[in-house]
């Protein structure tokens, strides 16, 4: 499994906001990087990190582990 700090720096902001456009926001990044980053991470681990809801996102059980 190969995951990078930006990964995981995003993983934990969109995880604190509950948004992947707060976590964006606050690493001056667009919403499509932050999103393509989780997309690739829960590929690496191979199962969903975070359940998508319209604006916000709330993690896993998985994702909390």
């Amino acid at each position: 499994m190969i995951v990078n700090i930006r990964q995981l720096q995003y993983f934990y902001l969109a995880a604190c906001c509950g948004s992947f456009s707060e976590a964006a926001r606050a690493e001056s990044v667009s919403v499509q990087a932050v999103s393509k980053a989780m997309l690739d991470l829960e590929e690496e681990v191979g199962a969903p990190l975070f359940v998508r809801g319209g604006r916000t996102v709330k993690l896993t059980p998985l994702g909390k582990s």
